[in-house]
């Protein structure tokens, strides 16, 4: 989740080795991976917050 301006904005998110992809990458690798069927089940509360 990100906060700017006083409004939170949430995205998928992917750990790759040390970093994190997030943000649109990460909406159109989200997108692209369950078009493919590669879709695995994870924890929706999970939450990483970055500034």
């Amino acid at each position: 989740m990100v906060q700017r301006g006083g409004q939170k904005f949430s995205s998928p998110a992917f750990q790759f080795g040390e970093r994190i992809i997030w943000g649109f990458t990460a909406i159109v690798l989200d997108r692209l991976f369950t078009d493919l069927g590669w879709t695995k089940n994870w924890d929706t509360r999970r939450e990483l917050q970055m500034n």
